[in-house]
């Protein structure tokens, strides 16, 4: 019997191709950390610290927003990593989507990053 959470049964679905492309992609936070970083060029720290305005300030956002969206952490778990409520890290969600919808070149590469295979 196979349990629908188990690591078994997810690991099984990856391998199918047709289930692949809506599967969420396997990333650490501190990868999805690395790679918002990078494309913003900010400092892996400062998104760590509280800001209003400024890269830091957009890169957390959009952060919040791929580790949620796209990597499918609950957003309880990402207010932990940088130390913010839960109705702090939804404002930022949609801070961070409407972000990248202003800019769709980096909303492209970020995607094409997180699901590199």
């Amino acid at each position: 019997m196979i349990v629908l959470r188990s690591g078994e049964f997810v690991d099984r679905l990856r391998q199918e191709t047709a289930v692949r492309p809506i599967l969420p992609p396997r990333l650490s936070w501190a990868e999805i950390q690395r790679l918002v970083c990078q494309r913003f060029d900010v400092p892996m720290e400062a998104v760590l610290q509280r800001s209003r305005g400024g890269a830091a300030s957009a890169s957390r956002a959009v952060l919040c927003y791929t580790a949620v969206r796209w990597a499918g952490m609950a957003g309880n778990v990402v207010g932990r990593f940088l130390s913010m409520g839960s109705a702090a890290v939804s404002r930022a969600i949609k801070r961070g989507e409407h972000i990248l919808l202003e800019n769709p070149p980096t909303k492209e590469d970020l995607y094409r990053e997180f699901h590199k295979s």
